[in-house]
């Protein structure tokens, strides 16, 4: 469903990238996710504001999105891309527009969109993880291992990268090395589920939330997830929803329901419509794959990769008025 996927995507940016970072900043720095630089990157410190003029633009991509306007979503996230300075909000958009190009299988368009990219912005796990998906789709193993096990590097609990992985070797016949990386997915979402729950800043419970959205549709993700729906931080629940909308599963609609109903602001109330819409789409149509670009789970099976662009770390949800 790649127009589903694209809505997604828009939704965690609608979902997150209309507040503050500096609170989030100082709080992931001592998270103990990886090094200063990975942390920095992470917490989205290297990325400039968004000027009102970039959100405009997002808001319109988003509306053209929902109604299937392909070419009008295209030309404003083109739009944001010309614009300046380099916000997340506009690292996001390339990493959308690469996915159009890819869907339309200009796959040397995508790639040139993502190089551009990474020059810019040579820490950005997201970006790593999305590079190396498209190089496993175009069969460029080699390159595409690269790049996968250098977003782990920058995020250690970045778990769609340990399903790319996977796939990369299940594709060249390493079964030995599939098999590990399949170890260490479990192992660290185990730990990325533990972490979640744990009494720990909001900024890191995005950060965990992000890993957990592209991780591939299966029912222990949707159930880490809820468990973030009903946090009392509303930016929090937004990226919760908004992750959701992208790998959830049937047993998160009650829940998205209620967040509707009972939104304070209505970026959060769009966000809890978009996921109900998503997750009712991807229930109908499970031979497409779920709204991360992975099939679709059965039950609690394993997730398998995804290769979405979205955010790796984006800032806080939209705080109440």
């Amino acid at each position: 469903m790649k127009k589903n996927l694209a809505l997604a995507l828009l939704a965690l940016a609608l979902a997150t990238g209309c507040s503050k970072k500096t609170e989030a900043s100082a709080a992931v720095e001592g998270s103990g996710s990886g090094s200063g630089a990975a942390a920095a990157q992470l917490d989205g410190s290297g990325f400039a504001k968004a000027t009102p003029r970039q959100e405009e633009l997002q808001q319109l991509a988003f509306k053209a999105l929902q109604s299937n306007n392909r070419d009008s979503a295209t030309a404003a996230l083109l739009g944001i891309a010309e614009t300046e300075p380099l916000s997340e909000l506009k690292a996001v958009s390339m990493l959308m527009l690469s996915e159009i190009y890819s869907e339309e299988g200009n796959k040397d368009k995508a790639l040139s969109t993502l190089l551009d990219l990474r020059k810019k912005t040579p820490a950005y796990a997201q970006l790593e993880f999305v590079l190396g998906s498209l190089y496993l789709e175009m069969k460029k193993y080699p390159e595409s291992e690269e790049a996968l096990k250098r977003a782990i590097q920058i995020q250690a609990e970045f778990l769609p990268a340990y399903a790319s992985l996977q796939k990369n070797y299940n594709e060249t016949n390493r079964p030995a090395d599939a098999q590990e990386m399949g170890v260490r997915f479990e192992r660290q979402a185990a730990a990325v589920g533990e972490k979640l729950n744990s009494a720990i800043p909001d900024a890191q419970k995005i950060q965990v939330i992000q890993s957990l959205a592209f991780a591939g549709t299966s029912a222990p993700v949707t159930r880490a997830l809820l468990q973030a729906l009903d946090d009392k931080a509303v930016d929090v629940r937004g990226n919760a929803a908004a992750a959701l909308a992208q790998v959830g599963t049937e047993e998160a609609i009650p829940q998205l329901v209620a967040m509707q109903q009972l939104a304070e602001i209505p970026e959060l109330k769009q966000v809890a419509e978009m996921a109900v819409t998503m997750i009712k789409a991807r229930a109908a149509a499970p031979a497409e794959g779920s709204g991360s670009g992975a099939p679709a789970m059965a039950k609690d099976a394993p997730p398998t990769p995804a290769a979405p662009p979205a955010p790796n770390k984006p800032a806080a949800a939209p705080k109440k008025p």
